[in-house]
């Protein structure tokens, strides 16, 4: 059963209760509980959606529906996340074979989308002779001019 906001507050009940109690111990492996509780909210789930991006391609934010989801804890106590997404493997948040980063939300490719884009851009000035500052006003310029196309 997947962890829920109602877990949340019993865990946070029972550690209201044990502090009361002075059990230290007991509150602190709660406290714990209740971090990786809020973690598992925001995890992944199967049928659910993260995202690629392709800066070069037509399709800038390639949506990807998990269709497979498995947790390995290592002898170091690391956990290692691997998802299956289609025909793309994916391990602890980067696709196997590229290396590129998931994301799982839209908003978060977007940012992350605008932030690469204005890198090529402005490695690409500077190669070509453009003095920083300039580089970085064109690349503001041209980002100003893509924000409009996508609004219209």
């Amino acid at each position: 059963m997947p962890a829920t906001e109602k877990d949340i507050i019993e865990i946070d009940c029972a550690i209201r209760d044990h502090e009361k109690r002075d059990n230290t111990f007991t509150v602190s492996v709660l406290q714990r509980c209740r971090e990786l509780v809020l973690e598992l909210l925001h995890q992944p789930k199967i049928g659910g959606t993260v995202y690629r991006i392709n800066e070069y391609g037509k399709n800038k934010i390639i949506p990807l529906t998990i269709s497979a989801l498995n947790y390995n804890t290592l002898e170091n106590g690391e956990i290692r996340t691997q998802m299956r997404c289609s025909d793309i493997m994916i391990e602890n948040y980067r696709i196997i074979g590229t290396g590129d980063k998931i994301y799982f939300s839209e908003e978060q490719a977007k940012k992350e989308l605008e932030k690469k884009i204005t890198d090529i851009l402005v490695k690409d000035l500077q190669a070509i002779g453009f003095e920083k500052a300039k580089a970085i006003e064109k690349t503001k310029f041209i980002l100003r001019e893509l924000q409009k196309e996508r609004e219209k």
